[in-house]
């Protein structure tokens, strides 16, 4: 964790609100931490947000990377 400033590359960090595995603070904490983060809380979403909102995740990858070209 105290690397996290070192980071050079972008980051995008997507959180569900109801994942109990891995609360938002974590993300926060990750999006406060590296330089060049992008946070998106995904409201009632749980651990396996990637399969619970594919579409929305999808969305905000596409452009992430395009921004990142």
């Amino acid at each position: 964790m105290r690397d996290l400033a070192r980071v050079q590359v972008p980051a995008l960090i997507v959180a569900g609100t109801h994942d109990a595995l891995t609360p938002t603070k974590y993300a926060e904490y990750l999006a406060a931490h590296i330089p060049e983060s992008e946070l998106h809380i995904i409201e009632g979403a749980g651990h396996m947000l990637v399969m619970e909102r594919a579409s929305q995740i999808a969305k905000w990858i596409e452009e992430f990377v395009s921004r990142a070209r």
